[in-house]
This record gives structure tokens, sequence and C-alpha cells, in this order.
């Protein structure tokens, strides 16, 4: 887990500004996680970790590559840009398609998912709609 929260972004306008954020906010081994949306640590339990179920958790310092695409398509805390963003939604149908119709939460959490499969994925993606 990184130590600073990730960076969050304004509404995103392409399915391409969305996967590139994601790229470059999962870049950092460090920077994913699996099983959670979203973690940072726990201030209240030392060496203990907080998550939620929503990307744009402002203290967030890993993310799982759902929570990576919500945080970068933009949005808030309070108001995440998930059913009403276009470009979010074409990202994920592009993953989609890529991971053969299987779920984008489901392949991040897999057993023996590695960072690298993250990246290669996102890579993809992007070489895709580049």
């Amino acid at each position: 887990m990184l130590a600073e929260p990730l960076p969050t972004f304004p509404p995103a306008t392409t399915a391409l500004e969305v996967l590139t954020r994601t790229r470059s906010l999962l870049s950092h081994p460090d920077a994913w996680t699996q099983f959670h949306w979203a973690a940072w640590p726990d201030a209240l339990r030392p060496g203990g970790i907080a998550v939620s179920s929503n990307g744009n958790a402002p203290l967030a310092c890993c993310l799982c590559l759902e929570g990576a695409l919500e945080r970068a398509s933009g949005g808030s805390q309070l108001s995440p840009v998930v059913v009403e963003s276009r470009p979010l939604l074409e990202a994920n149908d592009i993953l989609c398609v890529l991971l053969e119709r299987r779920s984008v939460r489901v392949w991040n959490d897999f057993h023996g998912r590695t960072h690298a499969d993250i990246l290669a994925l996102l890579d993809a993606a992007i070489a895709r709609l580049s």
C-alpha cells in the first residue's frame, strides 16, 4: 500500500482518458489491491487497514481495478460517477471484451492474478483505442 492517497480527477470525457488515468493510478505495484475497491492505513488501529467499496474514497492508497476505473472516471466520494458516466461504461465494455465477457471485479480478484496482469490488460485496452 502506498503511503499517500492516490490522486483524484475531474470527470473524464472519453474511455481512453479513463483507461489512461487508471493505468497511471495502478502503475506502482503497491497501488493495486484485490478483494477491496479501496484501502488505506487505519489511523485508529496501528498496522490495520480501512477499506471502502468506493474507488473515490479520499484516503485511498491502493485500489482494485474496478475501484481505479471509478476513481479515474472522476466524481467524489459523495457522488461517484459510476452509472451515469459514459466514458466509464465504455472503458469497462472494452475491458470486458478483452476478458471475453468476464467481470472486471472477478478477474481482478482471481487467485494468482498479478499486478503485471492488470497492467497488461490496461495496455491492451489503451492500444485498442489509440
